[in-house]
């Protein structure tokens, strides 16, 4: 049990990897995870109450998560960041599975929801559906994840209806580590309050070395699509370290 501020437990990204960059294998997180001060179009961050544990008479296999909180601010970021903007609180339960036969996969789903103030005294009715399947030893890393972003107007009853996710792969050599993702964001430019951020699609190509214990060197090479930009190529390289 918590109380506070806490990274949402909504699919497994969000949840698994915090603001450590050393814990990620690649350069930066996938777009729908992104940080909501980054351009990120999920709650990735709130204030309230969580509670994680084991079903009873599961055995270690069988896990939820269960959140409530004040929502996502949408308004100009300030001060008063962490209060509520009116009296509905979000809520999200996940369920995941983690069987003891197969060490190290994970497949699990959570649903989000919110009403979130929008003008005019109006409502905004905001779900979040999330489902993944992950398989990560120290050797091998398979994760793949799925979200769908529903946004409905009181005022319209219209629903709009955004997709993101992405599928990522690596294998540890020695001390060498290359890896893949796939990484898509499709957003519907009408949708209210994240319609302006823009889909994307991504491929990335990289590979980490890892001299010592702690100390992690990245370099990736980055195909981007986006609604303005067609086929951007980028190159990335990072330092990770603990002490």
């Amino acid at each position: 049990l918590s109380a506070g501020r806490y990274h949402t437990g909504i699919g497994f990204y969000n949840a698994a990897f915090h603001h450590g960059s050393y814990f990620e294998t690649t350069i930066g997180r996938p777009r729908v995870f992104a940080f909501e001060d980054e351009g990120g179009v999920l709650p990735v961050h709130e204030v309230g109450l969580s509670a994680r544990g084991i079903v009873p008479k599961t055995g270690s296999a069988l896990r939820y998560v269960a959140e409530v909180g004040n929502g996502r601010r949408w308004t100009e970021l300030d001060e008063r960041e962490a209060l509520d903007q009116n009296g509905a609180k979000s809520t999200n339960l996940g369920l995941s599975l983690r069987p003891e036969r197969w060490r190290g996969a994970e497949i699990g789903a959570s649903w989000y929801r919110d009403d979130i103030p929008g003008n005019a005294d109006s409502l905004i009715k905001n779900d979040i559906v999330a489902a993944y399947a992950v398989y990560r030893t120290p050797a091998v890393e398979l994760m793949a994840e799925w979200l769908r972003l529903s946004y409905r107007p009181e005022t319209t009853g219209q629903r709009f209806d955004n997709h993101g996710g992405y599928v990522q792969a690596s294998r540890e050599f020695g001390k060498f580590r290359p890896y893949y993702r796939y990484d898509r964001l499709d957003i519907d430019p009408a949708t209210p309050l994240i319609g302006a951020f823009g889909s994307s699609s991504t491929h990335i190509f990289g590979v980490r070395f890892d001299p010592g214990a702690w100390i992690g060197l990245k370099a990736q090479y980055e195909r981007l699509s986006t609604t303005t930009i067609a086929g951007a190529n980028g190159m990335h390289v990072q330092l990770v370290f603990v002490f």
